[in-house]
């Protein structure tokens, strides 16, 4: 595994540790659709990414990668679900904003928190009414 690639997954965990500190969701995963329906859920997802060059005649980059923050909510009331997501997403959005680095201390990395989100209902089938708030969370690091 190159350098690269190693700081990404470092900053993959420091993201979900960081969301699973909140206690906010039942269930935080990277990546995976979750093997069983557990609600409130939190799913992480990188999404798009891109490096440039960090310092003139150095190999040294800047990647900036930007993780989807996925937060699902399910209630068979719809003000409970929609104020559980919103609820979710703001105690995301203060832990990251608290702790840009992510707990990372060995090499440069700046988290910042809902560069963009968006809010749309979902619904099942048996009369629930969902939520589901997507964060992108812009990170700079250097790899």
């Amino acid at each position: 595994m190159g350098v690269a690639e190693e700081r990404f997954r470092q900053v993959e965990e420091a993201l979900k540790n960081i969301i699973t500190r909140t206690g906010v969701a039942r269930l935080v995963e990277g990546g995976a659709e979750p093997a069983r329906a557990s609600y409130p859920r939190v799913r992480i997802y990188a999404r798009r990414g891109r490096s440039q060059r960090y310092l003139v005649g150095s190999s040294a980059r800047m990647h900036i990668w930007d993780f989807e923050i996925v937060i699902e909510t399910l209630s068979a009331d719809y003000s409970e679900s929609y104020e559980e997501a919103l609820r979710i997403h703001w105690a995301i959005y203060e832990a990251i904003l608290a702790e840009p680095n992510l707990g990372i201390e060995s090499f440069f990395v700046d988290a910042e928190p809902a560069v963009e989100y968006e809010l749309t209902q979902v619904g099942s089938d048996r009369g629930m009414y969902g939520h589901m708030l997507v964060q992108t969370i812009s990170v700079r690091a250097e790899a």
